[in-house]
């Protein structure tokens, strides 16, 4: 079960590093927006359409990363608790309830996304970006974000660390 968790955390990383990469276009997009729009006095028409979308795909893309390094926001109340058991019980039961949450909107981003294909959307835009593609990239990431869910409960059945954080590369040699 460890090479499920490990593989889930590879395909995290690989979202991770898709977002970190859809995060720079966007800062790049914006750049040349401002830029046209004051040095050359005219706009880029797809720039404020397609950062939305990237921005979206930062957002899911990145969701089971940051899920598994620990820097997602985070009620503690559960990792206080004197009880090991207790913690324990606490901690399968939200990854359970964050699962079957996930797994709705996963469930929905793709049936938005293959509603889409089917129908042959397009955005109203001068682009006319066919619209699964960039609905496709959220239902993916939260595809990851299920994923990672459910390697964190196989984690905590079998006693392995929940989260590992970015800037410690000797976790995932633990394994």
């Amino acid at each position: 079960m460890s090479r499920f968790v490990a593989a889930v955390d590879a395909l995290a990383l690989a979202g991770a590093a898709l977002a970190a990469l859809a995060l720079a276009a966007t800062c790049v997009m914006m750049g040349a927006e401002v830029f046209a729009r004051y040095a050359l006095n005219t706009d880029l028409p797809f720039s404020w359409e397609y950062s939305g979308y990237l921005m979206s795909a930062v957002f899911f893309l990145g969701a089971a990363y940051a899920l598994r390094s620990g820097t997602h926001i985070r009620l503690g109340l559960l990792n206080q608790l004197p009880w090991a058991r207790a913690r324990f019980a606490g901690e399968v039961a939200a990854t359970a309830l964050g699962l079957a949450v996930a797994t709705l909107i996963a469930w929905s981003l793709g049936d938005h996304a293959w509603q889409a294909w089917v129908r042959g959307a397009q955005s109203y835009t001068p682009m006319q970006t066919p619209l699964f593609i960039p609905q496709a990239v959220p239902a993916i990431g939260a595809a990851l974000l299920c994923l990672q869910l459910l390697a964190r409960l196989a984690a905590a059945w079998q006693r392995l660390p929940l989260e590992m954080p970015p800037d410690d590369p000797s976790a995932s040699e633990e394994r």
